[in-house]
């Protein structure tokens, strides 16, 4: 409850561990850490983005195109990047 209190985000500390797995290698461990974050609701443009990665890798077009659409809705892009978001969950939609 005190770290709670002094701002300890436990979403973003488990944000920040698939992270470092994911950036070492571990991407069975990082697939987890992201899937289990996802699927408690939380959104973050690298976490969706880097499950969206490691769901390609394991032939799930239809969730990474998922994963990108939440990434997309979190906003705030410039408009390359929207483009390229947008592209991509087209691509993968078409290979579905």
């Amino acid at each position: 409850e005190k770290a709670i209190e002094l701002g300890h985000q436990p979403m973003v500390s488990r944000d920040s561990l698939a992270e470092a797995q994911y950036c070492m290698g571990d991407l069975d461990q990082a697939y987890n850490s992201y899937h289990s974050l996802y699927t408690a609701g939380y959104r973050s443009f690298s976490a969706c983005n880097n499950l969206a990665n490691l769901a390609v890798k394991n032939g799930e077009k239809e969730f990474a195109a998922e994963l990108l659409e939440a990434a997309l809705g979190l906003g705030a892009f410039s408009t390359e990047v929207r483009e390229r978001l947008t592209h991509n969950i087209r691509y993968l939609r078409s290979e579905s």
